[in-house]
């Protein structure tokens, strides 16, 4: 019985975490492609929804690293 629960749990545990994957490179993608407007409009979300600061910081740094991504491959 414990094994079956566990087993479900790990399962929904896996679906979860590549949901979350698959959003976080949504994400990523509509800040690479997207406008100032569009930058500026996660950005907002992301100060709005996200109240853990550590959480709000991990968004910064990846924003962040997506900009000098793009940055380097403009200097290219």
């Amino acid at each position: 019985m414990r094994r079956e629960i566990a087993r479900d749990n790990a399962a929904g545990r896996k679906e979860r975490d590549g949901q979350l994957f698959v959003w976080g490179a949504m994400v990523e993608a509509v800040y690479r492609d997207g406008d100032a407007q569009a930058r500026d409009r996660l950005r907002g979300w992301a100060k709005g929804k996200l109240t853990d600061k550590r959480h709000l910081q991990r968004a910064e740094n990846g924003f962040a690293r997506i900009e000098d991504v793009a940055a380097d491959t403009a200097d290219s």
